[in-house]
């Protein structure tokens, strides 16, 4: 197998860990308290990136000097904030709703780097935002309450909140564009799971703990050690091969894969107006990243 080919492989292997995990969360936040899971998974996730760091080959010479307020805000907003809103929001809606609302991600990252960066916006760049805007809507309000309490229109609000979170995650991290993947993961993975244990001090002072299943604990080592931790090492060694362009090509696929597979596995149904949004929110994104070049 060629190098390309290997790398290929591993964007192919990113691409399912992050993809599988609207259906296992919706699965296990509907049996044990969303902020629990989130710091059980990250736990994990530690214990697997100190593994992996300990045993490379070559040395990490970083340093946490004058990057302590960038490090602290990409804790906060790409692991305890999202977190919180992404498990809370799977309580409410569907997993294939709430996949096909992360395809918000590129444009909304597009639009706070406009504010903050003040990178320039070309006009199509425009039209394509607005038209993912448009797809956005449909998805997360088209949908109602459910016979079983749940309310979609709250729970789609909330993966909307933690679109935000992971935008602002990506324009910050821009400022330690340099800094080792590995290094930069492991550290933002503990500041994070360390703020963490307040919300769940108060998720659980008014509980007992839960009776977790072997089912569940079987989902939070796989969500710890997969989309957590080795899918961040895959997709950074594959881009050591391949350009940023094609690697962006599998990653935003993982709404629609996400998607097909919570209507696989999980038996959901989506509406007519959640797809048109859907091919709505993706044709503004091509059209924002495709169009320029």
């Amino acid at each position: 197998m060629t190098q390309k080919n290997r790398s290929l492989l591993k964007l192919l292997l990113a691409l399912l860990a992050w993809s599988s995990s609207y259906a296992i969360t919706r699965s296990v936040v509907a049996t044990m308290p969303p902020i629990l899971f989130a710091f059980l998974r990250f736990a994990v996730a530690i214990l697997a990136l100190l593994i992996i760091s300990y045993t490379r080959k070559t040395p990490v010479q970083e340093t946490m000097k004058d990057k302590w307020a960038s490090i602290l805000t990409l804790s906060l907003t790409g692991v305890t904030l999202y977190y919180v809103f992404f498990n809370f929001s799977l309580q409410q809606t569907s997993a294939a709703a709430g996949a096909l609302i992360q395809g918000f991600i590129p444009i909304s990252t597009a639009i706070l780097a406009a504010i903050f960066l003040k990178e320039r916006l070309k006009p199509w760049q425009i039209v394509g935002i607005f038209i993912s805007v448009t797809g956005v809507v449909l998805i997360g309000f088209t949908g109602q309450a459910s016979a079983s309490g749940n309310n979609t229109i709250m729970g789609n609000l909330l993966m909307i909140a933690a679109v935000l979170c992971w935008a602002i995650y990506t324009v910050v991290s821009k400022k330690l564009a340099s800094t080792d993947p590995i290094w930069l993961i492991t550290r933002l993975s503990i500041i994070g799971t360390i703020l963490l244990i307040p919300a769940v001090i108060y998720e659980m002072k008014d509980q007992s703990w839960p009776a977790i299943s072997w089912q569940a604990w079987a989902a939070i080592l796989y969500m710890g050690i997969f989309p957590s931790a080795l899918g961040y090492i895959w997709f950074n060694s594959a881009l050591q091969h391949i350009s940023a362009t094609q690697a962006g090509v599998f990653i935003n696929m993982d709404p629609v894969v996400g998607a097909l597979i919570a209507v696989a596995f999980l038996g959901e149904q989506l509406h007519i107006w959640q797809i048109t949004g859907a091919a709505l929110t993706l044709a503004g994104v091509w059209l924002y990243m495709f169009r320029n070049r």
